[in-house]
């Protein structure tokens, strides 16, 4: 997640520890690592969109932060849905 999400969400605590992570092509560098609770709705398809979350351990995007971007889903949390993109709509359905 990039610093202006991270410091707009509510966190209980600070960092949970610090990881060192890099790109191909970049060396290594060091980024906290938060416990947040990621919420999104559901559309189930037939009914009203469903409230869904879990708590997740999320990283904060190392300097430079990819351009445009807040937030980068891992598979943790997209192996738990099924998405689809339509233009800048995405919509997230349990399978």
């Amino acid at each position: 997640m990039s610093e202006r999400v991270i410091n707009s969400m509510e966190s209980s605590q600070g960092p949970i520890e610090y990881l060192d992570v890099g790109g191909i092509g970049s060396s290594a560098r060091s980024t906290p690592a938060f416990w947040l609770w990621l919420g999104i709705e559901l559309d189930p398809g037939h009914s009203q969109p469903v409230p869904c979350g879990q708590q997740l351990s999320v990283w904060q995007l190392p300097p430079p932060a990819p351009p445009n971007f807040d937030v980068l889903l891992g598979m943790d949390f997209l192996g738990l849905v099924e998405l689809t993109l339509n233009d800048r709509t995405c919509t997230f359905r349990r399978e």
